[in-house]
């Protein structure tokens, strides 16, 4: 055997190569990421609250207590997996789900963001301009941004050889995954991805691999969240009901935000500008494919923030766009001559970072920039993650919070019982809180049902065989300090309004105090419309109401022209309608939906008739005139009917929408 002869070992050679496997570990991407996202851990408090937005994030998790079939029994802009994107402690089990892939989008946004940044900055600017980013914006789209960077670098000259299949496989498992929860986050990064992978050399194997692997997953992930294949056509076609609508219904200022809309526009052609230089050598199919990703990667995030202005979403424009900026940065030339080294990474990126920070809603920089908030919601995530005590106790803590809140009394409670309820109009963390019987309207939430066919959807679900026994009826005016008046400053009975209408015919009134009202369901005591007046004017006008012809007669208008039409349905695909407003007696206003408008909204009903106050469904008006902002007046008519809706007799033999507080309780429980 031939002898083989060695270098001698110096006696620290062991540790030296210890020290440079460490530092290389230090210094690799992974770690320096995942040091990144330790200190800018998302602030997401993990105790249930009261509240519009925390209520349909209760919602989500009820669903899958009561086995809802999504499309069918329950409609919204959130899928059977709409939970991972609201980990807050509804149901235990869930939350430990929506909290790990919550942890994971994170940690994988944190190293993909620390990979791109490394090739456009030297290492220590690059970590550090990764976690003021980070820290600074909460990004719920974090998996959209991940899938934008691994696209874009997809295309690039020399990816890295395991980006392929990272997009085929692992971009189609994460556009199922988000497909099946927040519809418009999953839509954004099937369509991202489905460019890349068409723009990707070897696009003939990639394009079946990415497809199969997003429809399989698709398909075992609805069975998976217990839901049937029979309801897969009615979620598809709600959920494009759902995002139709959503423009024309949902635009609202809720800030004023004049100065970032026309930055976020010049944001997006800045980057656009530097997609087009960076791309300039490449084949055509990978710069088309390429430029296309940064257009419609910045198209899907001003809609998402600039339809409902200066809500938390517009505040995470500009950091995301920041984020996508450092990976068109990581494909621009690192030099230019007779120019500075990293100067076009440097011109694009700088202009983004001073309006992130311009868009802060904290007034102190520094404060944004501190990581002690953070780690101390890190700290909470993993003792609630590893103790079920301390899961048991938020559990506890929230629905005492909650029920402080909501202060839903004994007697209500009593009346409810076990019976299938719904909460109207939209405040059903109060099911959660008080442990009802949860039986909700398709669209879970009336403000949503923006459309006629989602309006239709809720009526008909009160008309039916399958209607919920209760309605508990929160009066918004109550909780206004605590939880909001109304939606966007919606007239309720309006919201949707062929509901109110239902909910007028198969219920009545059975406990209302000064919060609550809880409703019963009856037969239907309505007759058929009958037309009784015909309008035709112009918006601005004032117009008047008829009265009703009988005393049993609700009178109800619906407003033909004042939906979103012509030109205008190029503004609202590209950014939102203009806004409607509706004024009743010259002096109370308030926001008017396009859409069903012409479903019919309830103007005048006799007392004897309504539900009784504060709960009354209509306003009462003498004249009635709608505006549209910015828009000339334009030609409407309004069709008056007339629709019988006779008064129930109480145990007691009086008239109206009775409340046993009116008589004595024990007498009768029914007034059929």
């Amino acid at each position: 055997m031939a002898s083989i002869e060695t270098e001698p070992i110096a006696p620290d050679a062991g540790i030296t190569q210890k020290t440079g496997r460490l530092g290389a570990t230090l210094a690799s991407t992974p770690f320096l990421g995942a040091v990144v996202a330790i200190l800018t851990w998302p602030i997401v408090w993990p105790g249930p609250t009261a509240g519009l937005d925390a209520s349909w994030a209760a919602g989500l998790y009820m669903a899958h207590g009561a086995g809802l079939q999504f499309g069918t029994e329950f409609v919204f802009t959130y899928g059977p997996l709409g939970f991972l994107q609201v980990p807050v402690l509804y149901d235990e089990h869930l939350w430990l789900l929506a909290s790990v892939y919550r942890g994971f989008a994170h940690v994988a946004l944190a190293i993909s963001l620390v990979w791109v940044a490394r090739r456009a900055f030297p290492p220590a600017v690059a970590v550090l301009v990764c976690y003021a980013l980070l820290v600074i914006g909460y990004l719920e789209g974090a998996m959209v941004l991940v899938a934008f960077i691994w696209c874009f670098v997809a295309l690039g000259n020399c990816p890295p050889r395991s980006v392929a299949p990272l997009i085929a496989l692992g971009g189609g498992l994460i556009a199922a995954v988000e497909l099946l929860g927040k519809l418009n986050f999953g839509i954004a990064i099937f369509v991202l991805c489905s460019l890349a992978v068409l723009g990707m050399p070897g696009w003939r194997r990639n394009v079946p691999l990415f497809a199969g692997t997003a429809g399989i997953s698709l398909v075992g992930l609805w069975l998976i969240a217990g839901q049937g294949l029979g309801s897969v056509p009615e979620f598809a076609s709600n959920a494009l009901q759902v995002l139709s609508g959503y423009s024309h219904a949902m635009s609202v200022n809720v800030s004023d935000v004049d100065w970032e809309r026309p930055f976020a526009v010049g944001a997006m052609a800045l980057l656009l500008a530097a997609a087009l230089g960076a791309t300039l050598h490449d084949p055509l199919p990978r710069r088309i494919a390429s430029i296309a990703i940064v257009a419609l990667f910045s198209f899907f995030l001003f809609k998402q923030s600039f339809v409902r202005q200066g809500l938390g979403n517009g505040s995470d424009f500009f950091p995301m766009m920041l984020g996508a900026a450092i990976a068109v940065a990581s494909r621009l030339p690192a030099s230019v001559p007779r120019l500075p080294p990293r100067t076009p990474a440097l011109a694009l990126t700088l202009p983004l970072a001073a309006l992130t920070i311009a868009a802060l809603p904290s007034p102190s920089l520094w404060e944004s920039l501190k990581p002690e908030h953070h780690i101390d919601y890190l700290r909470q995530d993993l003792h609630a993650l590893l103790s079920g005590s301390e899961r048991r106790r938020l559990v506890a803590d929230g629905r005492q919070s909650m029920q402080s809140v909501y202060r839903l009394d004994r007697r209500s409670l009593a009346l409810l019982g076990d019976r299938p309820t719904d909460v109207s109009p939209w405040e059903i963390g109060a099911a959660w809180a008080y442990r009802l019987n949860w039986h909700p309207l398709p669209v879970i939430q009336g403000y949503q049902a923006y459309t006629p066919a989602l309006d239709q959807l809720n009526a008909d679900a009160l008309s039916g065989t399958n209607a919920p026994e209760a309605i508990l009826r929160q009066n918004t005016n109550a909780f206004a300090r605590t939880l909001g008046e109304s939606a966007d400053r919606r007239y309720p009975a309006w919201d949707p309004p062929a509901t109110a209408t239902a909910m007028l015919c198969h219920y009545r009134a059975t406990r209302t105090t000064e919060r609550w009202q809880v409703l019963e369901r009856t037969r239907n005591r309505c007759g058929s419309p009958r037309l009784i007046r015909t309008v035709r004017s112009q918006t601005g006008a004032q117009i008047a109401i008829p009265p009703p012809p009988r005393p049993e007669d609700v009178v109800i208008a619906r407003i033909d022209g004042v939906g979103v039409e012509g030109w205008e349905t190029l503004r609202s695909t590209l950014y939102r309608a203009r806004q409607r407003t509706i004024t009743v007696d010259g002096s109370r206003t308030w926001r008017l939906v396009p859409d069903t408008a012409e479903d019919g909204l309830i103007m005048r009903a006799p007392a004897a008739v309504d539900f009784p106050e504060p709960f009354r469904l209509a306003p009462n008006a003498h004249t009635v005139s709608v505006q549209i902002a910015g828009l000339s007046p334009r030609d409407i008519e309004v069709q008056f009917f007339a629709q019988s809706a006779p008064p129930t007799t109480n145990c007691c033999g009086e008239s109206g929408m009775w409340s046993p507080d009116s008589c004595d309780p024990g007498a009768c429980r029914s007034a059929d």
